[in-house]
């Protein structure tokens, strides 16, 4: 699974093609590029930046932060331009992030940097128009491994004077849940107790916000087998969940294909943010 993981990440260098969108579009798109999100001691020029897609003439619309893939090694907040246009033209705002990578940093840097874009959009989203209380995380392949582990392990958000309760939902596009015991040395800790801590799975508990989980039917190793078993372990604690399978879709093409004409992951996605599961009674 690590090898593969690495070698999909070169796909991950430059944005997906633009394609037909998958709905109408009702909005123009604006597009604010390289906010700083983070500008305080060891602040990265290019690494704690965003990119914002915003629906014009919309206003109080959620927001979702969303984090590249890449092995956490590679990729960077541009891949995500068709993301971020497909979405904000149907009313729902998106920033792309970056985040600092592998071997420069390793685990828990990277979910810190998620964790201080996240901040951000708390602070910044009324300005931009986007509601405070309406935001999400998601992330496809190492960004869906962040988004979960924000929206599961409330110590990223807490460190940042956020809470899990700020998270209105997740959505997890190939997200490794579970690490495995070997590889990725040079992203997570060899310690077998701090690697399980690094793993969304490890955190589902009786309190965390929705989750839209996709996964691709041919996905690379056992991501496919892994969204499902994390489905049934965040339904097992009373968490609404959904799960979309990208129907012939490999792991970069299901990315790809987001805001193409017809694409039930797009569909997936925009009802969930315009329509999101209730909260589970605590």
């Amino acid at each position: 699974m690590i090898h593969a993981l690495a070698l999909s990440a070169l796909a991950f260098q430059d944005p997906a093609p633009a394609s037909r969108p998958a709905v109408e579009e009702r909005f123009e798109v604006r597009v604010v590029r390289d906010l700083a999100y983070f500008d305080g001691e060891g602040a990265d020029p290019v690494r704690h930046r965003l990119d914002l897609y915003l629906p014009v003439g919309a206003n109080g619309f959620p927001l979702l932060l969303f984090f590249h893939g890449g092995a956490w090694e590679f990729g960077r907040k541009e891949v995500a331009t068709h993301v971020g246009r497909a979405l904000a033209a149907r009313g729902i705002g998106v920033a792309s992030a970056n985040y600092r990578l592998s071997p420069d940093v390793r685990h828990p840097e990277h979910a810190r940097d998620a964790a201080r874009a996240f901040a951000w959009g708390k602070a910044h989203a009324a300005e931009h128009g986007a509601d405070p209380k309406r935001l999400f995380v998601g992330g496809h392949s190492a960004g869906g491994h962040l988004a979960s582990l924000l929206a599961l392990d409330g110590r990223y958000l807490a460190a940042v004077g956020c809470a899990k309760g700020d998270v209105r939902g997740a959505i997890a596009m190939s997200g490794p849940f579970e690490l495995g015991r070997r590889g990725l040395g040079r992203v997570f800790p060899d310690d077998p107790e701090e690697r399980r801590d690094a793993e969304p799975a490890s955190h589902v508990g009786s309190e965390q916000p929705p989750f839209l989980i996709v996964v691709a039917e041919r996905d690379m190793a056992n991501l496919r087998a892994q969204g499902e078993r994390m489905r049934a372990r965040l339904a097992e604690r009373g968490t609404p969940v959904e799960f979309c399978l990208a129907e012939g879709k490999t792991h970069v093409g299901e990315f790809a294909a987001i805001g193409t004409e017809g694409d039930a992951a797009t569909e997936a996605i925009a009802r969930f943010l315009l329509r999101p599961p209730a909260r589970p009674r605590t």
